[in-house]
């Protein structure tokens, strides 16, 4: 009686066959890439943990290489495999990288996995440079391809080099057909295989599933059934053991080496001002050349980077100038009032916020929930005198956002050297806003200390001054810009200055909770939206590494940026 194999053994027989194929794929890609020659950019889709990158590394230190994959976890272990290289999540058929970027574009096994094969084709052609060289490795019919290929890039691209294999690795690698594999196993796709391409990987892969598919979660991977039969084998829904991950590894095995946090986030916090800071940084594919890092100050515990300055009331009550029952004045527009406010309750301090008439009333009502005495002051007066004026009178304490230099202080020695910390070092460009220009002159200092060679590129709205001389208008945006000339902002060190239109700064904050899902308000879509018209970021290389701030957030703008009948009537929304 002839046996018939258990889901397990199929599954160890495709893994162990999968593993060998793709080694000798690598190996073949190897060799065919020896004899092209010398490349100085080179891309490979679905790279992976970065294996064939680092081959490719250690025989061309010189050359560029990049990768893009649909696994975090892979593309962690290519980032510590090539240190170098520019690694991006992003799927086969959407490639974030400019036209004719790479001499040599390769792919193995990728396109096996990907349901949108033409449009990955039509990218892979894009990213080319014309000349360029295209390899192939997979399981499609060739012949197919290649004609897809000639319909692809016919009139656009011509490529030097196009190849690509299948019957090859099918018989000498499975020694099996592989189709016939593929309609008689009852699941073929085993533990071992899925050490190898993460769950996401399966999404696109819709050639190998049908609407009879059984699935079972995992964490971290999918096993998949790719026929369902009457009778499924019992053990057809084998899980990894609890607690492994990817190659066997125990839980943040893989988490990059990185200095160690000298201020670390509590586990249990005393009060909600002991979570300030620490803010994390998201890759984002913004369409720039550069890796784009986005660093997420609006997840501060009140909404803003400004709760940053709290340490600012808290240097003064060590100093003795704050004591207990007495009362701070400040100007702002709404971010430092809602984040002193959220400090003195705690501390036994009053507060009283000057707020100009533009900005919105949630936030004046928010800084009056958390106890404040909220004072408007028309838009045509200057609100920084005012409260200096005040706290003359009262003899109230003014911390003085705009003069005081311990508000770059602050972000010298806190925003700054948190952002070296994360990015390991190796950080090219950052781009801020400039409202008193306390964000932008901190980092400017903390990070050129550390890389003079480091890019500032500043971002105001239109109608707002940076030097005393220039004329004013009106703009719509909240917590940047101001009437005039910030004493804090020593304009010549920014590198670069761009001035964002409201349009620009509400479509861009609109797009990002869309398109990203961040929550960020008016200021933080001024400063994206100006970091894409940088001419000094188009300028960097795929290997330059790029920080934007998203200093706020948008839960303070129902009635503006999360209102879509008041995006439409300002033309910011065609729908």
């Amino acid at each position: 009686m002839s046996h018939t194999p258990t889901y397990s053994e199929q599954a160890g027989r495709y893994a162990s066959a999968s593993l060998s194929g793709d080694q000798l794929s690598r190996d073949l890609v190897l060799r065919l890439i020896s004899s092209i020659g010398p490349v100085q950019n080179v891309l490979d889709v679905g790279c992976g943990a970065g294996t064939l990158l680092k081959r490719l590394s250690e025989s061309n230190p010189e050359a560029v290489l990049a990768g893009v994959d649909i696994c975090d976890e892979f593309l962690q272990m290519a980032r510590e495999a090539v240190p170098r290289g520019v690694f991006r999540n992003a799927k086969a058929s959407t490639i974030p990288f400019p036209d004719g970027t790479f001499d040599l574009v390769v792919s193995t096994w990728a396109l096996q996995h990907c349901a949108q094969v033409e449009q990955a084709m039509q990218e892979i052609a894009r990213t080319t440079r014309p000349g360029g060289h295209v390899v192939l490795c997979l399981f499609h019919p060739i012949q197919s391809l290649m004609h897809l290929h000639e319909e692809v890039v016919s009139g656009t691209r011509e490529f030097t080099d196009y190849w690509g294999h299948d019957t090859f690795i099918n018989r000498l690698s499975y020694g099996v057909d592989v189709e016939e594999m593929h309609h008689s196993m009852d699941a073929y796709i085993g533990e071992g295989f899925l050490r190898h391409f993460d769950l996401l990987h399966f999404s696109e892969a819709k050639q190998l599933t049908s609407p009879n598919v059984a699935n079972v979660n995992h964490p971290s991977f999918f096993l998949v059934k790719a026929r369902r039969r009457s009778k499924p084998n019992a053990d057809a829904a084998l899980q990894l053991r609890d607690g492994e991950t990817m190659r066997g590894a125990p839980p943040g095995a893989l988490s990059p080496s990185a200095p160690r946090n000298p201020n670390p986030l509590p586990a249990i916090a005393d009060s909600v001002t002991q979570l300030i800071g620490n803010t994390p940084l998201v890759r984002a594919d913004l369409g720039l050349p550069c890796e784009t890092l986005l660093k997420l100050e609006y997840l501060n515990p009140m909404g803003s980077i400004k709760d940053r300055l709290i340490r600012a009331i808290d240097a003064a009550m060590v100093e003795g100038v704050l004591k207990p029952g007495d009362t701070v004045v400040e100007a702002t527009a709404g971010n430092t009032g809602i984040a002193f406010m959220a400090a003195l309750a705690s501390r036994g301090l009053k507060g009283k916020i000057l707020l100009m008439e533009k900005f919105s009333e949630l936030k004046a009502n928010t800084m009056r929930l958390l106890g404040a005495e909220v004072i408007r002051v028309p838009d045509d007066q200057n609100d920084q005198l005012a409260a200096k004026r005040l706290a003359k009178e009262e003899g109230a304490f003014h911390f003085g956002q705009f003069y005081n230099p311990l508000n770059p202080e602050i972000h010298r020695r806190g925003t700054a050297e948190e952002i070296w910390r994360q990015c390991g070092g190796r950080v090219d460009a950052v781009v801020a806003g400039c409202g008193t220009g306390g964000t932008l002159m901190g980092l400017c200092r903390g990070l050129r200390e550390r890389n003079p060679a480091l890019k500032i590129i500043g971002v105001s709205p239109e109608g707002a001054r940076l030097v005393a001389d220039e004329p004013v208008g009106c703009w719509g945006i909240e917590g940047i810009g101001t009437p005039y000339a910030p004493p804090l902002c020593e304009v010549e060190r920014v590198d670069e200055w761009i001035r964002v239109s409201d349009a620009a700064a509400f479509t861009t904050a609109h797009g990002l909770m869309c398109g990203h899902g961040m929550f960020c308000g008016s200021s933080s879509g001024a400063i994206v939206a100006g970091a894409l018209q940088s001419r000094i970021l188009q300028s960097l290389t795929l290997q330059q590494r790029c920080v934007v701030i998203l200093p706020d957030s948008a839960k303070n703008y129902p009635d503006t940026l999360m209102n879509y009948d008041w995006m439409r009537q300002h033309g910011f929304l065609s729908r």
